[in-house]
Order: structure tokens, then sequence, then C-alpha cells
């Protein structure tokens, strides 16, 4: 059992680009030393796990001042809670309790995510991040036409003066206009590969969704690829964003110069709100919310976050919803 719960485990990190690996590890270090001879891998722990439990690991790494943010608490709660639904779809291991816990709506106050976030809104200890807005459309359009520019006029441009600082708009501004679409995290921006890349379809696999590309975007993707062969870069089963030596964007998005040019277009520097953009596009079209995490790669917290109107759309969001009900036209 033990070999088995290792595999599911290494699975589950893979299936999210190990985006909750050190969330994982911590409740798995807090499990084998916090609880006398338990271990996380024993078929009798998952049995018995409770949310209860889940909380009390939370609680410890608050109390000992590891976990200081309620951004970062949430983060670690849906990443134990996604991992137990993982582990217990995968396996006959019995835990009825917690099971129908991480399947009730976060709405009732006895579900996991009910009972986590009362705890986590209440927390005096735990600070709670200023929330990062979304672009406007005025900004969207701005970035817009500054990646289409930096794309359109490094791809036409036959000189090679400043070839390095070309490269790295050109790459950059198409994974924004690629956000700006999808709302893909930089996390899973940068694990594209070329061969999920069909330039003659204008489609992109993105974590299992074949993805139909806008018909500007395709023809930016075919010119891009075009460059990167002459490169003599791997354009079969090679990363899809690289930098100028051909060699994968580092984990930090200051690898792929991304905040460096929207600091010089928009005064910021954090992707969060261009995803952001991407994302409440994807909601409003009536994509449900599993879906756009799976697809995306991003947080519950940033999906809840995204699916809150905003003071200057409420107004159209309510009446398009109160339109859209069946009793609307018989009033």
């Amino acid at each position: 059992m033990k070999k088995e719960i290792e595999l599911l485990k290494g699975k589950f990190l893979d299936i999210n680009n190990n985006y909750y690996r050190n969330d994982v590890e911590n409740f798995i270090n807090y499990i084998e030393t916090q609880e006398t001879g338990a271990s996380f891998y024993s078929k009798f722990t998952l049995q018995g796990m409770s949310t209860k439990g889940i909380l009390e690991s939370l609680k410890y790494y608050v109390n000992i001042g590891q976990f200081q943010k309620k951004e970062t608490a949430r983060k670690y709660i849906s990443a134990i809670g996604q991992l137990f639904e993982y582990i217990l779809s995968q396996t006959d291991i019995e835990n009825t309790d917690l099971k129908n816990q991480l399947g009730a709506p976060s709405i009732r106050k006895d579900s996991y995510l009910g009972q986590c976030t009362e705890y986590i809104n209440n927390c005096e200890e735990l600070l709670e991040k200023e929330s990062l807005s979304m672009l406007t459309e005025e900004q969207t359009k701005q970035l817009l036409d500054w990646c289409n520019n930096e794309i359109d006029n490094t791809l036409d441009s036959d000189t090679e003066q400043n070839e390095r600082i070309g490269f790295k708009r050109m790459t950059a501004a198409i994974c924004i206009k690629l956000m700006l679409f999808l709302g893909i995290t930089y996390r899973v921006a940068r694990v594209l590969r070329f061969s999920g890349l069909d330039v003659e379809n204008n489609t992109l696999m993105i974590n299992g969704y074949m993805i139909r590309l806008p018909l500007i975007l395709s023809k930016q993707f075919r010119k891009y690829k075009s460059v990167l062969e002459e490169k003599g870069f791997d354009t079969q089963e090679g990363f899809l964003f690289l930098t100028l030596d051909g060699t994968q964007w580092g984990e930090k998005t200051s690898s792929s110069s991304m905040p460096t040019f929207l600091k010089s277009q928009l005064g910021q520097t954090n992707i969060t709100s261009i995803i952001k953009y991407g994302i409440k596009q994807l909601i409003l079209n009536g994509m449900s919310d599993n879906v756009i995490i799976k697809l995306t790669g991003i947080s519950r917290e940033i999906l809840n976050d995204c699916l809150e109107p905003s003071d200057t759309d409420i107004f159209a969001y309510i009446n398009a919803k109160i339109i859209e009900t069946p009793i609307y036209k018989y009033l």
C-alpha cells in the first residue's frame, strides 16, 4: 500500500505541475512528526483522516509562524483537499465522511471548504493579502497593441540588431496573448511543448485539452515556430517558450522578462492581473469551475476572486442573469 500511495502522490503532483509540492510535503511532515507512529502512506491514516485532522495541521503551521497569510493557508487547504480527493478516487480506501465533506458545496458550513474557510477568515494570526485586480478593457487593448507590434516587428525584421531584446519581447508577447486568451498560469505556460502545437490545424494542447487558437495568434505561432527552426531549436519536442540560447524559461517569471515589459506598458509587474482577465472571460462564457482549474492551473482562490463581479460590471452582470431566468419572458 505504501508504494501505491507514493505513486499516487507523485502523479497528483505531476498533474498539478508541482504547484502543491511544498503543501503536500508540509502535510506529510506534520503527520509523521506530530502524530506518534503515524505515516501518511498508511491505509489506516488515510481511512481515519478527517477535516478536523487536516485543520489541525494548518493550525500547527499557523502557530509556529510558518503560515502568515490567509492566501498561503487557502492554498494549503486546497492542496490537501485535492490530494485526498485524488487518492480516495483512485483506491479502494474507505473514508466516507471526509469524501462527502470534500464533495459538498463550499457554502455549506459542514463541508470541507466551509469548515476550513471559516477558520481562515476568522484567524487573526493570518494576514489578508490585498487582492490584485484584473486588467481593465483599456489596459487590455493597450497591452494587445504592444504584443502584436512586438511580435510582428520581430518576426518580419531582417536585421539582427538588438536580437536578444527583440527575441525576449517576441516570446513574452506571445505568452502574454495566450494568458489573456485562456488565463493560463506561468507555471503551465513554461512547460508547454511544440509537440502540442499544430500549426496546420491551429490548435494547441494544454493540460490535456485541445484548444483552437484565434486566427491572428495562430498565424503568429506559425511564424514564431519558423523563427525558432531557423535558429536550430527543437520545434518538434522542445519547450514552446525559450530564452535566446534555447533553454526553457526558469521557474520564476523574471526568467521570461514579462514583468519588465509589463512595467514599461502598464506600470506594474505582476502577471496575475493578466491571468485574471483571461479567467474572467472563461467564466462569463459559462466554462465550469473544474475545467477552468484543470486547464489553466490557477488556484481555487484566484478563481473565487474572479467569480465576484466588479463594481463596474455589477449592473450588467445582474441584469444579464435576470434576463436569462425562465420566467422573465412571461412577466
